[in-house]
């Protein structure tokens, strides 16, 4: 196989082993007081959504996927490669982002982000904290008790969504590893 085509791979896999793991970022709290899980039910889960998306969760997400499409089109142009190659490439290269968009799409992550949030807040806790970002007063809030666990925690809310992530990354490579299988064999034929 060409050296180009194996950098391509190799650059393929990397991407995806350590930049999608790290989609999403969050700031949370953990607390383990059954009421924040049931109390208020679909309306923490609502304001849960609505931290994430103020947090940028969503557009972090969007911006990896921008990302791997860039990537992909910069490497299929800037290798030394046949056209066939550069068709075989740019067809695997299509149905990797088919890929991707279906297994790391923001549906299915936000669910147990979401989750996260649900667990570790009350409702009214997570009204001041949208509160205090929406007006942008998060000097302030971080100094109020809220604030401060808020702040305290948020590597392990982010360790959690990495968790996610590595998880959804390993349901993921069994189909990656076959999409590289098949690129091969078809490229075996060029």
């Amino acid at each position: 196989m060409d050296v180009p085509i194996k950098n391509a791979l190799r650059f393929l896999l990397i991407f995806i082993t350590t930049a999608m793991p790290s989609v999403v970022l969050l700031n949370g709290c953990t607390s383990t007081d059954p009421e924040h899980i049931t109390t208020h039910g679909k309306q923490l889960e609502k304001a849960s959504e609505e931290l994430l998306f103020l947090l940028g969760s969503p557009k972090v997400f969007e911006q990896t996927q921008k990302q791997l499409k860039y990537k992909l089109r910069q490497k299929a142009i800037k290798d030394d490669l046949s056209q066939q190659e550069r068709l075989i490439l740019s067809k695997y290269n299509r149905r990797l982002l088919k890929m991707t968009r279906q297994d790391f799409n923001w549906e299915r992550l936000k669910n147990p982000l979401i989750d996260i949030f649900v667990e570790n807040y009350t409702y009214a806790e997570l009204e001041q904290i949208l509160s205090a970002l929406e007006k942008d007063e998060r000097e302030q809030f971080q100094q109020t008790p809220l604030g401060k666990r808020f702040v305290k925690t948020t590597s392990d809310v982010s360790r959690a969504a990495m968790l996610i992530s590595t998880h959804q990354l390993n349901q993921f490579k069994p189909k990656f590893n076959k999409l590289v299988e098949e690129m091969m064999f078809e490229l075996e034929d060029v």
